[in-house]
């Protein structure tokens, strides 16, 4: 019987830490909020946004914006194609221009 080496060995048992994306005492920077929990989003030393428990997506200061643009444009389309009768785009960027 042929027996493989471990591949993660040399990593397994090396603890580490994941530093902190922003302070969590700091106050909430943004009057926006996660839409899972309802924690205002804060800002980290890279200059994104996020839920302070991990909810959602790294957001950038103009998000709101583009998603609001994204809206416009999947509006445009249901219109097109004929889907006015109740139909509401649920990707992130519509769910975020609401």
């Amino acid at each position: 019987m042929h027996e493989q080496a471990d591949l993660f060995s040399p990593f397994k048992d090396t603890p580490t830490v994941q530093r902190e994306l922003f302070d969590p005492l700091a106050p909430a920077e943004s009057a926006e909020r996660c839409r899972e929990c309802g924690e205002c989003l804060v800002s980290t030393p890279s200059g994104y946004w996020c839920c302070p428990r991990g909810h959602g997506r790294l957001r950038t200061d103009d998000w709101l914006a583009l998603a609001r643009q994204i809206a416009a444009e999947h509006a445009e389309r249901i219109a097109a194609l004929g889907w006015n009768d109740g139909y509401r785009c649920e990707c992130g960027a519509c769910r975020a221009a609401q």
